[in-house]
């Protein structure tokens, strides 16, 4: 009798050993966390065609919203240019079963976008496309959402790197009011 009674005790503690404990299943939720582009203070912004990034760290001086820094170790953000058919992408051949690089496309060959990722976790935060093209009247604005896009038509790079930072700071405005999509540009903002 004491061999079933030692067999059930052992059954039950293995049982007990796999339940979470009572204040764990009543405990509510970990309350999420903020935007790095909320959150963050320290930015670095990496090189840019044109001495954008001279502009655009002058605004972002001038918005006193973040720290400059000419470090990308440590920061909280990281502000990068690419140039769109710069990255080589594969795909698989068939006949050989060997990754070969893909034509790139020559449409978007001189099409830039700026990017500002956390530096932890290396995911994007804001992404804004820089074009060229003329904005037709009846086309809505871009929303300031997430990833967003300028027209650069006739701009200096100093207006440029205004309106970028402008776009920046009307997003993190959103995410700070808690209405992270919602546009809230003006049409003489984007008029090109």
């Amino acid at each position: 009798m004491s061999r079933s009674l030692f067999c059930r005790l052992l059954v039950l503690g293995g049982v007990l050993l796999f339940l979470p404990p009572v204040g764990v299943l009543a405990q509510e939720p970990a309350e999420e966390q903020p935007n790095e582009l909320v959150a963050g203070r320290l930015i670095y912004v990496n090189r840019m065609p044109g001495d954008l990034d001279r502009w655009i760290v002058d605004f972002l001086r001038r918005w006193g919203k973040y720290t400059v820094t000419g470090d990308p170790e440590g920061v909280d953000l990281v502000w990068d240019a690419h140039r769109a058919g710069t990255e080589v992408r594969y795909r698989m051949d068939r006949r050989r079963g060997l990754p070969t690089p893909e034509r790139r496309d020559d449409g978007g060959r001189n099409a830039i976008s700026l990017t500002i990722t956390d530096w932890v976790t290396g995911e994007p935060l804001w992404h804004v496309a820089l074009s060229s093209k003329k904005r037709k009247k009846k086309d809505p604005l871009p929303p300031a959402g997430p990833r967003t896009k300028v027209i650069t038509r006739k701009l200096s790079a100093e207006q440029l790197a205004d309106r970028i930072v402008e776009r920046l700071r009307e997003y993190v405005k959103q995410l700070e009011d808690g209405q992270e999509s919602s546009p809230t540009t003006t049409p003489a903002a984007e008029s090109g």
